[in-house]
Formats: structure tokens, sequence, C-alpha cells
């Protein structure tokens, strides 16, 4: 199965924003599932919304940032060249070969790069978000009491990650392939996300539940399962490109010459004149 080019991964995850924006559509008619099947009065609806989003608040504030920091890959160590003039190195005694190699200039040495972030972790939090929701969704209809239902709805707020994640991997590949201005894309996700939830997750939702609530009312679940499940599809398809000029974790031999201060001022094969200036003190010029 083939992944997604770089430059078709924004609008494939901005489709995925589309169908996974169901929650606040289906609100309504959830209202009306607890309120026929269980004969829940508004006092009841009213401490269902407040473990709800008491769930959603311990979610966010505690459980995901913990989250984010066990999926964020640890930087490699940083293996520095050992020289015999070095104050850390004993002085008694020569230098075993293994320690300290009789070219320093010769020995590898590590330059890890330090991503401030991962965007393989994002993905890898969207994707489980999306199963954590599947499995809320699966688990609402088949709940036969109120607390097996309210259980449910608390599993449903550990896939608020989904939002946050989706949104940072969209901005990662529209930088990679170029992209400046991240306001069009946090803007566009942000019309599709309001039109999905204001316009067409209602109706979605809602002529589901109008045909359905005399025979299955369940049904609204199961749909939300399905679109779940399809965005779940979609964002398994997405790949991210390797970045080539990542150096983590590779071993760069110091033999290689590279560009240094002196280096970049002046040529190495040109002599260099020095004049003295009285005023401004010496000065080099090159010929």
């Amino acid at each position: 199965m083939h992944g997604y080019a770089d430059g078709e991964a924004p609008a494939r995850l901005t489709w995925k924003q589309l169908m996974t924006s169901k929650f606040k559509g289906s609100y309504t008619y959830t209202i009306q599932y607890l309120s026929s099947t269980f004969h829940w009065t508004s006092e009841q609806l009213s401490y269902w919304f407040s473990l709800v989003g008491t769930a959603r608040a311990v979610y966010l504030m505690f459980v995901l940032p913990v989250a984010i920091k066990l999926l964020k890959p640890k930087p490699p160590a940083i293996q520095l060249p050992v020289e015999p003039a070095e104050p850390l190195q004993p002085s008694t005694g020569p230098p075993s070969p293994s320690s300290s190699p009789a070219n320093p200039s010769e020995s590898p040495t590590i330059r890890p790069s330090h991503p401030a972030h991962s965007p393989s972790a994002d993905l890898k939090l969207a994707r489980a978000s999306l199963l954590i929701d599947m499995a809320a969704y699966v688990l609402m209809p088949l709940s036969t009491s109120a607390a097996l239902f309210c259980t449910a709805s608390v599993v449903s707020a550990f896939g608020m990650g989904f939002a946050p994640a989706v949104q940072s991997v969209a901005l990662a590949l529209y930088t990679r392939r170029g992209g400046k201005e991240s306001g069009k894309l946090f803007g566009a996700l942000s019309v599709v996300q309001a039109m999905c939830s204001q316009i067409f997750g209602p109706f979605l939702f809602g002529v589901t539940y109008a045909k359905t609530v005399a025979t299955f009312p369940k049904a609204i679940f199961l749909l939300a399962a399905t679109v779940v499940s399809l965005s779940f599809v979609f964002l398994a398809l997405v790949r991210l490109p390797k970045d080539t000029g990542d150096l983590e974790g590779q071993v760069v031999d110091e033999s290689t010459p590279l560009l240094g201060r002196e280096e970049t001022l002046v040529e190495e094969d040109l002599p260099l004149i020095l004049v003295e200036d009285e005023e401004r003190g010496r000065a080099v010029v090159k010929p």
C-alpha cells in the first residue's frame, strides 16, 4: 500500500479533519438518545456533561503531555574526542590506545541533531486517538446501563489528542514542502472543522437518527464508529518524508575537512600580508 506524496498529505489531512469532526454534530442526538433510552432528566444530563468535560480536561492537562513526552524520541548521546591535553584526562601514565587515539582528528564523533518536535510522534498519537475513538463508539451502543455508557463516554475523552496532533503533522508536511504561510493552513483547517461541526455533522447525524429512531436508535453511534474507522484508514496511508539532512545517530569522520572560522574568511593556499596601522591596529590584507 503506497503512501501519499509529500504535496498531497496536507489535503488528505484536511479531509480527515472533515471526517472526524463528528462529536459536536452528534451531541444533540446523543442527548435525545440518553433521554429516551435511560430516561435521564436535565439534571442527570448535566452530570453527564460535567463528567465528560472533566475527563477531557484531565486528559488534556495531565495525560496528553505525559504521552507526548514518552513518544518524543530521546536525543542520542554526544561522543566527544578524548585528547591527552584535556583537563579530565588522567595525567599519570600514558593514555591507553583504546581511550585516546594517536591522531585526535581521525577519531569519529557523533554529531546528533536535537529536534524540538517529532512529526512521527504526532502521527502515532493521532492514530492512537482514532483507535480510542473507535473503541468508545463501539462500546456506546453495546452499553446496557447508564454506568457503562458513562464509562464509554469517559473513554472517548481520551481521543481528544487527535486534533492537535494532526494539525502538527499537517504543519510539518506543509513546511517541509516549502510552505511559509502557516496561517493559511490553520485557517483552512478551521473552516473545514467549523463546516463539519455546524453544517455537515448535524445534517448527517440528524437524518440518520430521524430514520432509525423508531427501529434502531443506536445507529448514530455505529455511524460515528464507521466515520472514525474511515479516518483511521486514511491516516494510516500518510507517510512522512525522510529528512535527508538529518544527521541524527550518524558517525561523522572528523578527518573530513570542515569549514571553520578562519577557513571561511580566507583561503588556505593564499598568503596573508600583515599591515601595521597605528590608528586601527594590525590589519590582515589578502594579495
